[in-house]
């Protein structure tokens, strides 16, 4: 995301935003504010009290599971804009650069590469319970789970 900002003077890179976005999502992307504070801090925007919980993890992944999202930056079936729901979380930007994909089902998982035919097996390489799907690979898988305790 470095690569979009011009540092010097904290905003936006308009000639690559325009050449690797829709010009939809470069309009959304501009609503972004730029921060000059170099030190990242960690807010969870799933609570009013911007807190990490297990209980709020829980809820969150449990709605991810139950409720299709599209791989674009169109509504999803909710009427609500996924993109906009990331973006403008109080979150760092490296947050919003893991939920994007994380919210799309486009992260590495095994079932991900299986359909893809770069795997034949789409089992999990660490618990070797079950297909390592996104919801397994964050939530379900109990390696996972050891990792919130």
């Amino acid at each position: 995301m470095a690569d979009l900002i011009d540092e010097e003077r904290m905003e936006w890179k308009m000639n690559i935003l325009q050449q690797n976005f829709a010009p939809v999502d470069v309009e959304e992307i501009l609503k972004i504010k730029l921060y000059s504070s170099s030190e990242d801090i960690i807010v969870w925007h799933y609570e009013r009290s911007d807190i990490f919980s297990i209980k709020s993890a829980y809820k969150v992944a449990l709605n991810m599971s139950t409720h299709e999202t599209h791989a674009s930056s169109n509504e999803n079936k909710d009427g609500a804009c996924l993109w906009q729901h990331i973006w403008k979380g109080n979150v760092p930007p490296k947050v919003g650069m893991f939920a994007w994909p994380l919210a799309r089902d486009a992260l590495p998982t095994n079932k991900n590469k299986k359909a893809r035919n770069i795997l034949e097996d789409d089992m999990c390489n660490i618990c070797g319970m079950e297909s390592e799907s996104t919801y397994h690979a964050v939530v379900a898988c109990s390696h996972s789970r050891a990792l919130l305790e």
